[in-house]
């Protein structure tokens, strides 16, 4: 069990392994051998979605430093903006900041936040 392979030489390397190889958190285009995933893209659209049927106007996301999240918050920000909203506001957190404090400070009027994962909600 792996995370998708981040480099071809990695992917590379994988598939020429002797044993099989479960691919987690990612649905990559071709897959080494099984995976487990899921789109991020269209996670966070449909997150988008969700706020914007609730009659939410003024979005944010939280993210940190992982490169996995970007999928999520182009979904999310394609579809606010797509519903007539402002592009989200984005705060990115590194793992040892408090986040609801520092949001709070940060983000002021927003009426929805989208973390992108745990470690953005510290």
């Amino acid at each position: 069990m792996v995370g998708s392979p981040a480099t071809e030489e990695g992917a590379r390397l994988l598939r020429h392994a002797r044993s099989p190889v479960g691919e987690t958190r990612e649905l990559p285009s071709s897959p080494i051998d099984a995976v487990v995933g899921f789109d991020n893209y269209q996670a966070g659209d449909t997150v988008a979605r969700h706020f914007v049927a609730q009659g939410r106007k003024n979005l944010a996301f939280i993210d940190g430093t992982d490169p996995r999240t970007t999928r999520r918050r182009l979904g999310f920000r394609d579809n606010a903006v797509a519903s007539g909203l402002t592009d989200p506001r984005r705060l990115i957190l590194d793992r040892n900041t408090a986040c609801t404090t520092l949001a709070h400070a940060q983000l002021p009027g927003v009426d929805a936040v989208f973390t992108a994962n745990d470690a953005a909600i510290g």
